[in-house]
């Protein structure tokens, strides 16, 4: 199998006082292939539940037997912390 893309996002649900984390994993041709979701409790800053997603993600890495991988997500922030 070649590059597969992982994309992340989150969800704020303030009036339940919790935050969604999703990932998707899908083939260099957009195929889907698999996808993990889970929920936690909290009010985070979107760009700490995004982190967050990145954070889950790597320790998903583990349980699913891909090598090539690509991240994508939609947080500059959480982007540029890293990159530097």
């Amino acid at each position: 199998m070649g590059e597969v893309n992982y994309n992340i996002d989150a969800a704020i649900f303030k009036e339940h006082k919790c935050y969604g984390i999703g990932i998707c994993i899908r083939g260099s041709l957009g195929e889907f292939i698999k996808v993990n979701a889970t929920w936690l409790f909290g009010l985070p800053q979107p760009y700490e539940a995004k982190a967050n997603g990145i954070k889950k993600t790597i320790k998903w890495f583990g349980s699913v037997d891909l090598s090539k991988v690509s991240i994508e997500l939609d947080c500059k922030k959480v982007v540029d912390n890293i990159a530097s």
